[in-house]
Parts: C-alpha cells; sequence; structure tokens
C-alpha cells in the first residue's frame, strides 16, 4: 500500500481529472470493470506488501420493508451464513447491528468481489452499512490496481451507518502475509472511524475485513487488533 499525504489525516483526497486517469484514460479498455463513481469524499487505501449478492440501496417505508409484512430480512436472507468470530472484542458504538450479521454481509461482499474474476489482480473494496435496520454493501469497486483501491463514499445512500469496509489483497510472490492489515489500511481506518461524511456516519468501533486468495478466508479486524501480528480468525 502506498503511502498518502495531503488533508483528511494523511489521506489524499482524488479529484475527479484523477478519478479518469484512475479509470485508465483515454483508449485503455475497461469494459470488463464498471467505472468508478464520482462524488466529493474519496480515500484511497491499499494492499499489505503485495453467485454476486450486491443488492441495491432499498427505499424503506415503514410497515414490513423488505419481505412484506414483516417478514425475513430482504436480501440478508440470502447472503451466507457464517461462523462466529469470537476474535471480534468490540461492539458496535452507534449500532445494535450484532456482529455476525455484519460477518454475513461481508462474506457475501467477498462473493462479489470474486465474481469480478479480476481479483487475483486487482484490488477491491466495498462498504459494509446499516440502512432501516437492514445490513447491506456497495457494489465493489476498483481502482484496476493491484495494490490499491479508492474508497468513495458517494456509492453510500444518504443516511447510511457503516459498520464495516473490506477490500481483498491479492496474494503476490513476495511471501508478504496478505491476511494482515498494513500500517496504512489502519490510517485508512483512523481516517474513517468516527466520521460524518457527505452525511454517511461511520461507526467508531467498526470492521475492517481483508479478503484474500492467499487461503480464500475473509478475516475481521476490531481497532484492539492494530499491534496485532498473526491473522485473526476467518471464514
Amino acid at each position: 500500500m502506498r503511502h498518502f499525504s495531503g488533508e483528511f489525516n494523511g489521506v489524499r483526497l482524488l479529484m475527479a481529472d484523477e478519478l479518469d486517469l484512475i479509470a485508465g484514460g483515454e483508449g485503455e479498455d475497461t469494459d470488463d470493470v464498471p467505472p468508478p463513481v464520482e462524488g466529493d469524499d474519496i480515500i484511497v487505501n491499499g494492499q499489505r506488501l503485495p453467485n454476486n449478492f450486491y443488492y441495491s440501496p432499498p427505499i424503506v417505508t415503514g410497515g414490513g420493508g423488505f419481505g412484506g409484512g414483516g417478514g425475513g430480512n430482504g436480501p440478508e436472507d440470502d447472503y451466507p451464513d457464517t461462523p462466529d468470530t469470537p476474535c471480534v472484542e468490540t461492539t458496535f458504538s452507534a449500532s445494535n447491528i450484532p456482529v455476525d450479521r455484519v460477518n454475513n454481509a461481508a462474506q457475501a461482499a467477498a462473493d462479489a468481489i470474486d465474481a469480478t474474476g479480476n481479483a487475483s489482480k486487482w484490488e477491491y473494496g466495498a462498504f459494509i452499512y446499516e440502512y432501516g435496520g437492514h445490513v447491506l454493501f456497495t457494489p465493489p469497486f476498483t481502482s484496476q490496481k493491484f495494490g490499491e483501491v479508492t474508497f468513495n463514499t458517494a456509492s453510500l445512500p444518504p443516511g447510511a451507518h457503516v459498520l464495516a469496509i473490506i477490500h481483498n489483497q491479492p496474494y503476490g510472490t513476495g511471501g508478504a502475509d496478505q491476511r494482515l492489515p498494513s500500517a496504512h489500511d489502519w490510517d485508512t481506518y483512523d481516517a474513517l472511524a468516527g466520521k460524518t461524511i457527505g452525511g454517511k456516519t461511520f461507526d467508531s468501533n467498526m470492521l475492517s475485513y481483508i479478503s484474500t486468495n492467499q487461503d480464500n478466508k475473509v478475516r475481521p479486524y476490531d481497532n484492539t487488533d492494530k499491534n496485532q501480528n498473526s491473522p485473526s480468525c476467518g471464514f
């Protein structure tokens, strides 16, 4: 992961013209991936040195919401069930959503990243968020780079409360353990946790998930893990 200088707690904000460059510029074939979403609030995250389950943001008007008549969790009914993660030692500071529901969404997001077909060569990211009592995630986004991904909060609906971020770390040939977050991953975490950006809030105890083809697992990390040197529990 590269080090970024500038405003916003050491993470540089990107402008629209820079997004055009990230997208590959004129003449670059990017038909196989969605273009980045332009917006005001963009941060950059990156890699440790080396069945699509996306659901559109819901319109919740009360009553039964998803499933109708008070039934089910809407898209969450289709998320994979994941094992317990006793390594997560915190609870969310501004949400009553249990960790297991967020884990399920993280696995679904990781499946969506894998479904792009490019996860072994590019990093992808997604936000996992609470909206209207449901746990959803944004479409996977990418900067089409092996070691970094741009997170754009414009992909979140107004009023979203972010419970976690997830990104994949392609396993390279350099021998670095891609199951662990880098120091710069934690810089990105600190730049978001507890903040309000463009009407979207980030839980101060949000989780950071890493998905990697090193062992094909997803691992949650909480804010007590910043000095941890061994991989967390995975699923």
